[in-house]
């Protein structure tokens, strides 16, 4: 599964600030957290850049960790919101944290007493990420600012190394584990499944490219041709068209060998680079080489027993009923013919 590991980069990304809008600074070694009554209360924020989430993503777990460097200051109290934009500004362009937009998800952290150390990777945070993330004018490497702010109440404080301590070592982490989205799986449309007769060149179709990402859109396909089937790991394709950015849901084959099975596949890469499953492979026969006799020079060697079948005599396929010609196998070619047995395969040149 992808994860990301991202750590607060830069001077003007982390900050903390009083509600009221005092005391805001972009240049500590700490950042403030206190819970206690308007105007004492605190907040801080963390800004993480190139943030590497596909937009769609299915967010499976994520956390901020912060560093706590004093006993003096380790009781927790604050709520977690991320700033509700597609790409945040930093706390220069932007000095503020109490007034940010804010997503609906949030996650509250009461813990005391949490000691010197690493804290916050018990404190679930995937919903605040995924709202992020859906939004639908989020673009891939864009930066995300989290909102940690001091509840109400009695005074309880925690302080956090920000990045301008020592040599940002210990500012802000945010970890995250996603699930990338993908287009829906392709269908082969044409030909269709187990069709016979078709000749040396043939051109594969398949369905139209969805996606759950309204905005996605179809980059590549990977087209995969073999004269046995794919889904034995053994089986190597006889053609494999690479990351194909030309021949979208098309591909035309040519000087393919006669009388043979041929199976394919396809899968569509989107315009992030993330891969479909295959699609369920399906066949098609190449007729053999030849004409057909007219019907005096083929009862030349015919069997005169009176017969019908239901399955091909050759292949074993389901017969056919043709008007003229009896039963027919659509499969191999071999065809009954009424009251009267005898294979195509014989009255070819």
């Amino acid at each position: 599964m992808p994860t990301i590991n991202l750590q607060v980069s830069a001077t003007a990304d982390d900050a903390w600030e009083r509600d009221t809008g005092a005391e805001f600074t972009s240049t500590s070694d700490n950042i403030y957290m206190v819970k206690g009554a308007s105007g004492t209360r605190a907040g801080g924020g963390f800004r993480l850049q190139n943030v590497t989430l596909p937009r769609g993503s299915t967010i499976t777990t994520a956390y901020l960790e912060m560093y706590v460097y004093s006993t003096s200051y380790d009781d927790a109290s604050f709520t977690i919101y991320a700033n509700k934009v597609t790409d945040a500004q930093d706390f220069s362009d932007d000095p503020d944290i109490w007034s940010r937009a804010t997503t609906t998800a949030s996650v509250l952290i009461l813990e005391y007493s949490v000691q010197i150390g690493w804290f916050g990777s018990d404190y679930e945070i995937k919903t605040i990420i995924q709202e992020i993330t859906d939004q639908p004018s989020w673009e891939y490497n864009s930066s995300l600012a989290l909102l940690c702010l001091g509840t109400a109440g009695g005074t309880k404080a925690l302080l956090v190394r920000a990045q301008d301590y020592s040599d940002g070592s210990l500012a802000a982490k945010l970890y995250v584990e996603y699930t990338p989205p993908v287009p829906n799986t392709p269908t082969n449309s044409s030909p269709l499944d187990r069709v016979t007769g078709q000749d040396q060149s043939i051109t594969l179709s398949s369905s139209t490219f969805s996606h759950n990402d309204p905005t996605a859109t179809h980059l590549a396909s990977q087209w995969q041709i073999a004269n046995k089937p794919l889904v034995i790991e053994e089986s190597l394709p006889v053609i494999d068209s690479g990351t194909d950015t030309s021949n979208l849901e098309s591909y035309s084959l040519s000087d393919l060998s006669w009388a043979t099975n041929y199976y394919w596949r396809v899968r569509y890469q989107d315009d992030q680079g993330f891969w479909s499953d295959w699609s369920t492979e399906t066949s098609f026969w190449v007729y053999q080489k030849g004409s057909i006799n007219t019907l005096a020079s083929m009862i030349k060697a015919i069997d005169t027993t009176p017969i019908r079948r239901t399955e091909c005599e050759r292949c074993a396929w389901p017969l056919n009923e043709h008007p003229e010609k009896g039963l027919h196998c659509i499969l191999c070619g071999w065809t009954e013919y009424p009251y009267y047995r005898k294979s195509i395969c014989d009255a070819r040149d």
